[in-house]
């Protein structure tokens, strides 16, 4: 998948199920993802802006576009530090993202009444609009103008000059091909015990029921939270006692994963959930607490599977929305809520807690799926 956007759904569409994905270009929304591969854009503009002083130019600017993507994210940033190191005053304009030839027209007339000695660009379809927007200026620039996507076989000859810089595409393509493969067997490793059962065939997940233990939930919930409480961050999930546990049981249903006779995984779900005064929940919306996974079972989706049967089941109970709350500094939790459509709507403070949480909402499909 090529230029993913900031927490782009295509990502997510594909992902979810536990289909191995790599992009090319990193989401810059999350960071946590290594399952990207690009090419050097940093690196790039610095030749580039090296090139074109050296070239006599004293006035660089950089046309780009305002859109999320790591190659354009990375490039003004170099070109930032670049102008900044140099002491030279920066010029960037940023082009509206829809690729219309009135928005490359509309950026190019802006930047060029800056009067640079060249132009840095990144987009192609901007660096065609650039130059014909000085043609009719008639304008030159003393150095040439780059644009590392553009091609000579586009312009054999184009006035003012222009000068590419290959990507080299084909093998960023095959490096993504290669780290898919890697992905593939890694998953294929994770998913498939010494037994040669799949995970998710061999983790039951069922209510809880009075015959189960408490005291496991307890330090199931412990176990889940304890990253959190090393990093600062209290989640009343990671100290509860067993009795606190037993109080959060009964205000909903309580959903546990079990394999091979061991828990490793749970979820509480009420729908529709009565929240305290002034909590900012839509009516009616439904809610699930202490979703946990064992460390131990990790990136094997079963916090997805016991997020999605959360949602199923307040469906199912009539609610058409979900509401949560965490952390708001767990940016890696959030941005994991994110992928799954969930919003912020507010924010909420708990007396169990140590930090301020952002409350995140989800509108649920009217035809729950079978989880």
């Amino acid at each position: 998948m090529v230029d993913p956007l900031p927490l782009d759904s295509r990502v997510a569409m594909v992902d979810e199920p536990g289909v191995p994905v790599v992009t090319i270009g990193r989401d810059v929304a999350r960071a946590e993802d290594p399952w990207w591969v690009a090419a050097d854009s940093a690196g790039s503009t610095a030749t580039v802006l090296d090139h074109l002083a050296g070239a006599g130019a004293q006035s660089i600017a950089m046309l780009s576009v305002g859109i999320g993507w790591s190659w354009f994210a990375d490039a003004q940033q170099t070109y930032r530090e670049w102008t900044a190191d140099k002491g030279i005053e920066p010029i960037l304009v940023l082009a509206r993202p829809d690729k219309l030839e009135t928005s490359a027209v509309s950026a190019a007339a802006e930047i060029l009444d800056h009067r640079p000695d060249a132009v840095y660009v990144p987009p192609q379809w901007l660096a065609s609009g650039l130059l014909r927007v000085a043609r009719e200026r008639g304008s030159t620039c003393p150095a040439p103008c780059w644009s590392p996507s553009a091609s000579t076989a586009i312009w054999p000859a184009p006035a003012p000059p222009l000068t590419a810089v290959d990507l080299h595409p084909a093998a960023t393509a095959g490096q993504a091909v290669a780290r898919g493969r890697g992905r593939l067997l890694l998953t294929a490793g994770m998913n498939i015990d010494s037994t040669g059962t799949s995970t998710r065939e061999s983790v039951q997940v069922r209510r809880f029921h009075e015959g189960d233990s408490v005291e496991e939930v307890t330090l199931l919930l412990h176990r889940a939270y304890a990253d959190h409480a090393a990093a600062g961050r209290i989640f009343f999930a990671s100290y509860q006692s067993p009795q606190d546990t037993r109080h959060r049981l009964s205000k909903g249903e309580c959903w546990i994963a079990v394999r091979d006779d061991a828990l490793v995984g749970t979820v509480t779900v009420s729908a529709p959930h009565t929240a305290p005064t002034g909590y900012p929940a839509p009516e009616g919306a439904g809610s699930f607490w202490q979703l946990a996974v064992d460390p131990s079972q990790r990136g094997n989706g079963l916090g997805h599977r016991l997020l999605t049967l959360a949602e199923a089941r307040m469906a199912a109970l009539g609610s058409t929305h979900a509401v949560i709350d965490t952390s708001a500094t767990a940016e890696d939790l959030v941005a994991w809520y994110r992928r799954r459509g969930y919003v912020p709507i507010g924010t909420w403070r708990w007396d169990v807690t140590n930090y301020d949480s952002v409350v995140l909402a989800k509108i649920l499909p009217t035809k729950p799926d079978t989880p």
